[in-house]
């Protein structure tokens, strides 16, 4: 099934991309923002499935209003101009031509996308979410692993932990340490396990 037509596109020079923004806005009448936002990777692909979840959600009353944010390439996973391996992998692999440029897409996320956000609705700050699978997961669980994380609430489905051997959760081991020394706790934590 094709995607539908995007609310509206994005462009970014530093990446050379035209990112398609798809959207799923609650009712302004009888749920008035601001409203916290949670964004999707993959959007031409999987957004559908994420607002059909939502959705269900919000009818038993389980979640609140949100703003449902999908970013996309107007190309599904394997068409030319998806450049999901660059955006949403942080570290480059030799085998792997152009991937590794997550840094330079959450950039985009949280410098352009979020802003033209906040123009086009009323954002809560306090909550900002980013989700995604598989390779869209593992950039969630990078973003979430920052210094100084920008987005608070993270959705990993299945997030390809395998990646450049397992290199993100490397990351998150000297993250946590890092963390530890600062705090001066009495003694370090354990170190970051993956149960695969």
């Amino acid at each position: 099934m094709p995607a539908p037509p995007p609310a509206f596109r994005l462009p970014s020079t530093s990446l050379a991309t035209e990112y398609w923004i798809y959207e799923a806005v609650p009712e302004a009448r009888s749920e008035p923002g601001p409203w916290p936002a949670m964004v999707f990777t993959d959007g031409d692909d999987q957004f559908r499935y994420a607002v059909d979840a939502y959705r269900g959600l919000r009818t038993r009353g389980a979640v609140p209003p949100l703003l449902l944010v999908g970013v996309g390439y107007g190309a599904s996973y394997t068409k030319p101009g998806n450049q999901r391996l660059r955006d949403y992998t942080p570290t480059a692999l030799a085998t792997e031509a152009g991937s590794g440029g997550a840094d330079a897409f959450l950039d985009f996320l949280t410098g352009t996308l979020w802003p033209e956000l906040g123009r086009r609705h009323g954002l809560r700050e306090d909550v900002r979410g980013l989700g995604g699978h598989s390779l869209g997961s593992l950039l969630a669980l990078h973003a979430l692993f920052q210094r100084r994380p920008f987005f608070n609430r993270i959705l990993a489905s299945a997030p390809s932990l395998f990646w450049d051997d397992r290199a993100l959760l490397c990351a998150a081991d000297r993250l946590q340490r890092a963390i530890w020394r600062c705090s001066r706790r009495s003694s370090p934590p354990g170190r970051f396990r993956n149960s695969t």
